[in-house]
C-alpha cells in the first residue's frame, strides 16, 4: 500500500520537469508558507503546466488524471526536506514512483485548474441549461454567509449585494440534472436568474467561492504547523480589473484565518502589482523550451512580459510596498473623485525606478495614452538631483513628503519617542505583547548593528510588522493604519496638488 507523508516543518519544494508537453527542463523552488504567492509569464509559456504538476502535492491523483498518455522520456520530481518523489510515465500510460521507497510527499490543500479542467466549470454546458432552468423557488435554501459576502465584495464592492443569492437544497438531487456541485440562482418575488444565466464574471466566482467554501470546512485550522496549499490556475478570469484587485483582498483575508499557502498563476497586472516581490515567480522560456525563473521579482519587472496591451490612463511608479501603500492612501482619500484608471506599482531602488521610467515610456506601457510619474522616498531627493539631472527633465518625479516610511516610524518611535504615536500603534495592533517589549528586544538584537543601517528604520519595520502578525493583524491593515498616522503627522498638500494635475492632465 502506498504511504502518504504528512509533513509538519515549514520549509522549501523543489519541484522539476523534464520532457512534459512544450516543457525541456525546467525547476523551481517554492516556499511553503502562509501567504499570497504568483506564478506569472507570458502566453504560452507554460503556467498551466506548471500549476498542473505542482497540483500533485495536493491532489494525489493529478499527474494520471492531468497528463495520461505523457512522452515517456517525462520526468516530474517532487523533493521536500529529506523525501524526494520522482515519477515518470509507465507501460499502462500512467505514472509511477522511480523510489523504493513509495512514502509521497502531501499537503492539505486544494487545486482548482483553468479552464478547460477547471470544476468552476463542469457545469456550465448548453445541454444542461434546459434542465436548470426548470429548478423552482422550492428547491433552494439561503446560500452560506461565506459565499454570497466574499462574492459581492469581489464584484461590488458590497458585501450585501447578493444576500438574496440561493442554491439548491442539501437533499437536491443533482443527478437528475446531471450536475455536479450545487447550483445557485438569485431569487425575488417575481423571478429567478438561475447561475447559468448570470454573467460568466458571477458564475465565475459562485463556483470558486462554493468550491473553496466546501474543502475549507474540511482542512485542519492548525496554524503552529505547515499552511494547507491552495493552487488556482487562472483565477482573475473574466474579471473586470477592480475585481482582480478585490479578489486578491479576499485571500489576504483568509490566508491568515485558514493558514493558507495560496499559488495562484495570472496575467494580470493589477494582481501582479499587490504581491511583495519575494512571493512573485516569473518564468521566461528560451527557444529550446527551457523555462528559467525568475526569484525577488519587483512587480514592475514582471510586468514589462505580461501587460503589454494592458491600458491604464495613468501609471505611478515608487520604490516599495510601504510607498506604494503611502501613495494610494493618498488618492483613495483626496482624489478619488476623479474618473482616471490608475495603477501604482513598486519597482526597487530609485535607480531601478528611474530606468524603469524611461523603458516604459518608450514601450508606451499601458498603452499609447497612459501617463508616467515616478515618486521617490524623500531621503535620496538630493542624491537623485545630482546623480539624475538630465533625467529629472525628461521624466515626470517628485519625492515623498517624508524620508520613508520605515525612517517615519524610526524616527518617531526610537529617536524622538511620540508618546501619543506610540500609545495609537499599541492599543490597535500590540494588546498581547506589548510594543514597549517589542521596542526593547529590537534594542536588544541591533547592539552591533551600525547606526546608519539602524536610522534606515528597516530593521524596526520587520520586527514590528512580524509581531503584528503573530497577534492578529493583516499585513495591509498593519501597512494602512502607518500610513494614516504618517499622512496625519506630516503636510502632504504639495504632494497632493502633484497628483491631481498628474491625473488630471489631458496631455
Amino acid at each position: 500500500m502506498v504511504k502518504i507523508l504528512k509533513l509538519v516543518k515549514m520549509s522549501t519544494l523543489n519541484l522539476k520537469i523534464e520532457n512534459l508537453r512544450g516543457i525541456n527542463t525546467f525547476e523551481i523552488n517554492v516556499p511553503i508558507k502562509k501567504g499570497i504567492h504568483i506564478i506569472c509569464g507570458s502566453n504560452g509559456i507554460g503556467k498551466s503546466t506548471v500549476m498542473t504538476t505542482l497540483s500533485k502535492i495536493v491532489y494525489r491523483n493529478a499527474l494520471n488524471k492531468y497528463f495520461k498518455h505523457s512522452n515517456n522520456t517525462a520526468v516530474i520530481s517532487y523533493a521536500y526536506e529529506n523525501t524526494t518523489n520522482t515519477w515518470k510515465p509507465n507501460h499502462k500510460s500512467s505514472w509511477s514512483l522511480t523510489e523504493k521507497d513509495e512514502s509521497q510527499i502531501s499537503f492539505d490543500g486544494i487545486f482548482e485548474s483553468s479552464f478547460i479542467y477547471g470544476n468552476r466549470f463542469t457545469d456550465a454546458h448548453k445541454s444542461k441549461i434546459g434542465k436548470i432552468l426548470s429548478t423552482k423557488k422550492e428547491e433552494f435554501i439561503d446560500a452560506d454567509q461565506f459565499v454570497y459576502e466574499w462574492l459581492g465584495f469581489i464584484l461590488k464592492d458590497n458585501k450585501k449585494y447578493y444576500s438574496n443569492l440561493k442554491k439548491t437544497k442539501s437533499d437536491f438531487d443533482l443527478k437528475k440534472l446531471d450536475l455536479s456541485r450545487p447550483m445557485y440562482a438569485l431569487i425575488t418575488e417575481d423571478r429567478i436568474i438561475h447561475q447559468c444565466t448570470m454573467s460568466s464574471g458571477e458564475y465565475l466566482i459562485i463556483s470558486l467561492l462554493d468550491y473553496l467554501k466546501e474543502r475549507l470546512d474540511t482542512l485542519k485550522n492548525d496554524k503552529q504547523h505547515e499552511p494547507a496549499i491552495v493552487i488556482l490556475d487562472e483565477a482573475d478570469l473574466a474579471l473586470h480589473p477592480a475585481s482582480q484587485e478585490r479578489l486578491i483582498e479576499f485571500f489576504e483575508e483568509i490566508y491568515d484565518k485558514y493558514n493558507l499557502c495560496v499559488y495562484i498563476s495570472t496575467h494580470s497586472p493589477v494582481i501582479i502589482s499587490r504581491i511583495n516581490k519575494e512571493d512573485i515567480f516569473l518564468l521566461d522560456k528560451d527557444e529550446k523550451n527551457n523555462i528559467e525563473v525568475t526569484y525577488n521579482c519587483y512587480p514592475g519587472y514582471a510586468m514589462r512580459d505580461v501587460s503589454l496591451g494592458y491600458y491604464f490612463d495613468r501609471i505611478i511608479l515608487v520604490e516599495d510596498v510601504l510607498a506604494k501603500a503611502y501613495i494610494e492612501k493618498i488618492l483613495r482619500d483626496k482624489l478619488s473623485h476623479l474618473n482616471a484608471l490608475f495603477q501604482v506599482i513598486c519597482i526597487g531602488g530609485y535607480s531601478g525606478v528611474i530606468n524603469f521610467h524611461r523603458e516604459a515610456m518608450r514601450i508606451r506601457l499601458g498603452g499609447a495614452g497612459c501617463k508616467i510619474m515616478s515618486i521617490l522616498d524623500g531621503d535620496v531627493e538630493t542624491e537623485v538631483k545630482q546623480k539624475f539631472k538630465d533625467d529629472i527633465q525628461a521624466i515626470n518625479l517628485c519625492f515623498l513628503p517624508i524620508d520613508s516610511l520605515e525612517k517615519f516610524l524610526y524616527i518617531n518611535i526610537i529617536e524622538t519617542k511620540n508618546r501619543e504615536l506610540f500609545q495609537k500603534i499599541e492599543s490597535s495592533f500590540f494588546r498581547q505583547k506589548s510594543l514597549k517589549t517589542v521596542i526593547n528586544a529590537h534594542i536588544q538584537n541591533t547592539q552591533n548593528t551600525s547606526e546608519k543601517e539602524l536610522k534606515k528604520g528597516k530593521k524596526l519595520w520587520e520586527e514590528l510588522k512580524s509581531e503584528a502578525l503573530k497577534q492578529g493583524a493583516t499585513e495591509s491593515r498593519f501597512i494602512d493604519f502607518l500610513c494614516d498616522l504618517a499622512l496625519k503627522e506630516v503636510s502632504n498638500e504639495n504632494l497632493e496638488k502633484r497628483l491631481l494635475s498628474f491625473l488630471e492632465k489631458n496631455t
